[in-house]
């Protein structure tokens, strides 16, 4: 991270994307954010924090010509509650091959 975004450890922050002159880092914005006319950021430390607005921010990634892909990065706690159960189904009525066994096939009785 230092050499390409040219930041120490632990001083990372979305405007060292400046930096990534070859544009390699990858950036993805949670579709969440986009509700919040304001963004907040950690300023070289997290002693502080600066406050921007949200296209003031898109702004300074279309100046700096940094693309970047809008993410659903939760899922809400019913479904995946639902995924959970389903998933735990799936594991209950799959069986074992016999190849991913270690070996042990002797049974109790």
């Amino acid at each position: 991270m230092e050499s390409v975004l040219k930041s120490a450890k632990g001083s990372i922050n979305p405007f060292s994307l400046a930096n990534d002159e070859k544009q390699q880092v990858k950036v993805a914005i949670d579709e969440h954010l986009f509700e919040n006319e304001y963004w907040a950021f950690h300023p070289i430390e997290n002693t502080a924090t600066v406050e921007m607005l949200r296209n003031d921010f898109l702004k300074f990634l279309e100046q700096e010509k940094i693309a970047f892909h809008r993410l659903e990065l939760d899922t809400p706690v019913e479904k995946a509650e639902e995924g959970k159960k389903d998933q735990k189904k799936e594991e209950e009525t799959k069986e074992v091959p016999k190849e991913n066994t270690i070996g042990i096939d002797v049974k109790k009785s």
